[in-house]
């Protein structure tokens, strides 16, 4: 059987689980390829950007291949439907049900979602995520759910993770972000438990060291695992003021929406 998985959208606006999981997908630079021949597991992919330190757009080209077990018994319910969760907007929710009647929700984040692992003023990587960015981590976790769709290990959802990697540092710099996806899918798909919520994982990656949270490019982290630790999380302003930047709200939202908006610039 060939899939040729849909990435060519920006987040998962009006994409349906049978769009994205179908035998008939877009075409064109970018596309994640994926093909299973009995238990064989093969994925390409093209990511296409201007990188970090560099002037001109390059292409960096990700492949993995392996022998899969077969099919865990799991299904999976997309839906593109705007939802908050720990105070941050996901257009889309990926439910991941077991074979004993276990249900267990991925939160999946789009175009304007606030990154808490974002850095003020990089170039690809702010509080507010953006199209390009959209599109290269719903590339890997639809890449990482179609192969525990058919039975990938642990181990090698890991593998497919790390051949991600370095397009990931090249291109769009959210290490925070990615990795997070990752331990979602791991949460629901492998350890049957709710996945751990994204502040909770920014604290985690805190104490590794991973993220410095006293840096001026994380006032804005720090601010809101603050909310999040009194029970009322909410993006800071910083991500609001990137927001007005970024998009032209006056064009998209109702007049009383955008005042409500304007007083949250602080």
């Amino acid at each position: 059987m060939t899939m040729l998985v849909r990435t060519d959208l920006c987040g998962l606006g009006g994409q349906s689980v049978d769009d994205t999981f179908s035998l008939s997908g877009a075409k064109g630079p970018g596309d994640l390829y994926v093909a299973g021949a009995g238990d064989k597991f093969c994925l390409l992919h093209r990511e296409k950007g201007t990188a970090y330190g560099e002037s001109c757009e390059t292409e960096q080209t990700i492949r993995w291949e392996g022998n899969l077990k077969g099919e865990l018994g799991l299904s999976f319910q997309l839906t593109a439907a705007a939802t908050e969760k720990w105070g941050i907007n996901f257009p889309g929710q990926l439910v991941v049900s077991h074979k004993d009647g276990t249900s267990l929700t991925i939160y999946l984040p789009g175009v304007r979602s606030y990154d808490p692992t974002g850095r003020t003023g990089d170039a690809h990587a702010s509080e507010r995520i953006g199209p390009s960015c959209a599109k290269f981590q719903t590339t890997v976790t639809v890449c990482e759910l179609a192969a525990v769709l058919k039975g990938a290990s642990q181990a090698q959802l890991t593998e497919i993770q790390a051949g991600f990697d370095p397009a990931m540092r090249r291109y769009h710099g959210r290490v925070g972000l990615f990795q997070w996806m990752h331990r979602q899918i791991e949460d629901a798909a492998f350890n049957k438990k709710e996945v751990t919520p994204y502040p909770d994982y920014v604290k985690e990656m805190s104490k590794l060291g991973t993220i410095d949270l006293s840096a001026e490019n994380h006032e804005h982290t720090r601010l809101y695992l603050e909310s999040y630790e009194k029970g009322q999380p909410v993006p800071p302003p910083h991500y609001f003021r990137k927001v007005q930047v970024k998009d032209k709200l006056e064009d998209v939202i109702k007049s009383e929406d955008m005042d409500k908006f304007k007083s949250m610039l602080g």
